[in-house]
């Protein structure tokens, strides 16, 4: 008798532990399974296409040659300060600066002599990464005529890295390859005669 009321005693002093644990076990199952559903994403390929879209869209329109500070306007396209990084033709310059005054070289020494230059765009690829990054790559050529009357083109592949701040898309980084020089021949051999009248 007195082992059958030890065991008794033993069972009711041992049940409270283990109801409290079943409890606590079944609250954070409750929990886990009352979360809230998880609603669709607010950055979807809606959102994706309209980014890819406007930055299209500033591309086509920045790079014309139609009128205006043609250095300034590619310009605008970078961060007013901080480092932006440019690799092109085996080197790099990691600050605005260093950048614009390569684009006013390229253009004092032979953009401005360009006649009737079009800057022409082909595949673009456009990788949305967040609401604030992308990375496109694009290849472009800039058939045009020399001073001289001579048919040439330039071009190539241009990656560029962007991000969002203060609501401006902006390049951060970016590296361009140049058309292999049999290429750019070969582009250009198909140009008609610059009709000088």
């Amino acid at each position: 008798m007195a082992s059958v009321h030890r065991f008794k005693q033993r069972e009711l002093t041992h049940r409270p532990a283990q109801l409290s644990w079943l409890g606590v076990g079944l609250i954070v199952a409750l929990a886990g399974s009352c979360q809230p559903a998880r609603g669709p994403s607010v950055f979807g390929t809606k959102e994706k296409a309209a980014i890819a879209d406007t930055l299209r869209a500033m591309l086509v329109s920045t790079y014309t040659f139609d009128s205006g500070d043609v250095v300034r306007r590619f310009m605008r396209l970078y961060p007013d300060k901080g480092p932006v990084v440019s690799a092109a033709s085996g080197s790099f310059t990691t600050d605005r600066d260093s950048l614009q005054a390569a684009i006013a070289a390229f253009w004092n020494s032979t953009g401005r002599y360009m006649q009737h230059p079009r800057w022409l765009w082909g595949p673009m690829e456009i990788e949305v990464l967040a609401p604030d990054a992308a990375v496109i790559t694009a290849r472009y050529t800039v058939p045009h005529w020399t001073p001289a009357g001579v048919p040439h083109v330039i071009g190539g592949a241009w990656t560029s890295v962007w991000a969002r701040r203060g609501g401006r898309w902006l390049i951060v980084h970016e590296h361009l390859s140049d058309l292999p020089t049999r290429v750019s021949d070969s582009l250009a051999a198909r140009m008609k005669p610059l009709d000088r009248r």
